[in-house]
C-alpha cells in the first residue's frame, strides 16, 4: 500500500476527471475512494478495540499491536488526526512501559501532525503530554516550556474539531 493514492489527492484527480468530461477515470476514482474509506474504517475500528484493549483489560500489548496495525493505514490514506492520535496514544503506552524517551518522540510526532492540520486543541494536548514525558525524565525546564506552549496552543482554540 505505499503507493495508494490518500483521499486528497483522489479529490483532486476525481475533480480534473470531472472538469475534462471523463467519466470512465471518475467511475475508477469513485472505486478508490471506496477502498481508501473501506481501509480508514477498518483502522478506525482498531483504535476503538485498541482503547478497549488498554483501557478495559489493561494489556498495553494488544492495544500496541492494533495501533501498529492501524498507524501505515492512516498514513497511506493521509488522515492526520488519526495517525495523530494513533502516536499520542502508543505514546502513552510507552509512557507506561517506562520509556519516556520513547513516549516523547511519538507525542512529537503526533504534535506535528496535529500543528501540520492546524488543531491547536489537539497540539496543545500533545505538549502536555511532551511535558509529561520531559518531567519523567528530569527535564523541567523542557517541560515548563512545553506547558507555556500548550497554554498558547489552547488559547488559540480551545475545542478539539
Amino acid at each position: 500500500m505505499p503507493n495508494a493514492p490518500t483521499v486528497r489527492e483522489l479529490h483532486e484527480a476525481a475533480t480534473s476527471a470531472s472538469i475534462a468530461a471523463d467519466y470512465l477515470a471518475l467511475a475508477d476514482l469513485a472505486r478508490q475512494m471506496i477502498e481508501v474509506s473501506e481501509r480508514t474504517g477498518d483502522a478506525r475500528g482498531m483504535l476503538g478495540l485498541a482503547v478497549v484493549a488498554l483501557d478495559v483489560d489493561a494489556d498495553a500489548s494488544e492495544a500496541r499491536h492494533l495501533y501498529d496495525l492501524a498507524a501505515p493505514i492512516l498514513r497511506a490514506a493521509g488522515d492526520e488526526r488519526g495517525l495523530g492520535n494513533v502516536l499520542g496514544n502508543l505514546g502513552e503506552i510507552y509512557r507506561l512501559e517506562g520509556s519516556p524517551r520513547r513516549a516523547e518522540q511519538h507525542a512529537e510526532e503526533a504534535l506535528d501532525l496535529f500543528r501540520k492540520s492546524g488543531n491547536n486543541a489537539l497540539a496543545g494536548w500533545q505538549l502536555s503530554n511532551v511535558a509529561h514525558f520531559r518531567l519523567l525524565q528530569r527535564d523541567e525546564i523542557g517541560a515548563i516550556d512545553n506547558m507555556h506552549e500548550a497554554y498558547d496552543e489552547l488559547a488559540q482554540n480551545p475545542v478539539p474539531r
